[in-house]
């Protein structure tokens, strides 16, 4: 629910203080506002305020959430204060699936993201994260920007509802990880009892072409325990989330093949965005691409920092020869199998095309 300062003074008029009252009262009740706006105008000095919230799963002194706090010193500077973050972090508005349903409901304006909030949204954004596509952050930098692509999925967000201020906080590069089960081939998956995270349409259609694998579905918070006990033994990750949630303190072995790219993004209400003067408009804009663009350099470094590291606490396995080819192929069969369900056939042409394109 939207609280609006209702203490007006000395503004003239009855007639005026009427009728100003009558408009906050009408936007109290409407909700047409962005979700949690607080809208506080002091007309005798003509300066009036909105807050926009943005959440995420992230903790606070996290490199995704000192970034975001660090855009939000950077807004409130330029726009004298007229427009103000609230930020909601470490889950304290839900997961990402539950964040998409209340920027959906207007109770949250906007949300960093990665592929379980994305693909609340339309889940052809994880396109992105199909195993093999790309072999570095820059041939995927490649097709995501692409200008003609770009209009596409820029589309599929408007369609929903929703604005993309920008690609941000890719999480990392995929790496097979595992307890005291060294993974080279892709048969070697059968070994140990494998995580799927909830909702990934991804990783089940890649267990599927190596038939026998054991796959336990596990939300995030659920993966530590289970790693503990030894109810799941191998997982699929990037490196900088096995040492952000401690998976990583489980980890004996590590494959240094990057099995796909996890992506992130800064996603808005178009609603929330439209609701605010053409000025403020411009500068969440503008400021938000360069605070995405920022948190990539940043998360990717540190995922390649996190993954420097597991290599010399843990044994690695490099997939070479004979593997690579295993893998490869195995990449192939799920792109493929893929197409279709749950990607639409146009947009997966189009995406595996610019990749093909990418890595030449």
């Amino acid at each position: 629910m939207r609280k609006y300062d209702r203490k007006i003074s000395n503004y003239g008029s009855k007639f005026i203080k009427a009728a100003l009252m009558r408009t906050l009262h009408q936007l109290f009740r409407s909700r047409t506002l962005m979700a949690t706006l607080t809208f506080l105008c002091l007309l005798s000095s003509g300066f009036c305020q909105t807050t926009l919230t943005i959440a995420t799963t992230m903790p606070a002194n996290s490199l995704w959430g000192k970034a975001l706090k660090a855009w939000a010193n950077q807004v409130e500077d330029l726009s004298k204060s007229e427009l103000v973050f609230k930020i909601f972090d470490n889950g304290a508005q839900g997961n990402e699936p539950e964040m998409v349903q209340k920027m959906k409901s207007k109770q949250l304006d906007g949300a960093l993201l990665t592929a379980p909030g994305l693909q609340q949204i339309n889940v052809n954004f994880l396109l992105f994260q199909m195993p093999g596509l790309f072999n570095t952050w820059t041939q995927l930098d490649t097709v995501r920007n692409n200008a003609g692509l770009q209009t596409e999925l820029n589309a599929l967000f408007d369609q929903q509802g929703f604005i993309n201020i920008g690609w941000g906080g890719d999480t990392g590069q995929s790496k097979i990880m595992s307890h005291q089960i060294p993974v080279s081939m892709p048969i070697d998956l059968k070994k140990g009892a494998c995580a799927d995270f909830s909702g990934d349409p991804i990783l089940p259609a890649m267990f599927n072409q190596i038939q026998g694998v054991n796959v336990v579905s596990l939300t995030i918070p659920a993966v530590l325990p289970n790693l503990s006990v030894g109810r799941v033994s191998i997982i699929i990750t990037p490196s900088s989330l096995a040492k952000q949630f401690q998976w990583s303190s489980k980890i004996t072995d590590i494959n240094t093949l990057t099995i796909a790219f996890n992506i992130g993004a800064i996603v808005f209400s178009k609603a929330s965005v439209e609701a605010l003067t053409p000025e403020l408009k411009t500068m969440l804009l503008t400021t938000g691409k360069e605070a995405a663009e920022n948190l990539n350099t940043k998360s990717r470094s540190a995922d390649q920092q996190a993954f420097d590291i597991l290599k010399t606490k843990t044994s690695t396995v490099d997939s070479e020869g004979l593997a690579l080819d295993a893998w490869q192929k195995i990449f192939t069969a799920t792109q493929q199998d893929l197409k279709g369900n749950p990607f639409l056939p146009a947009l997966w042409e189009q995406v595996v095309n610019l990749a093909n394109a990418a890595r030449q």
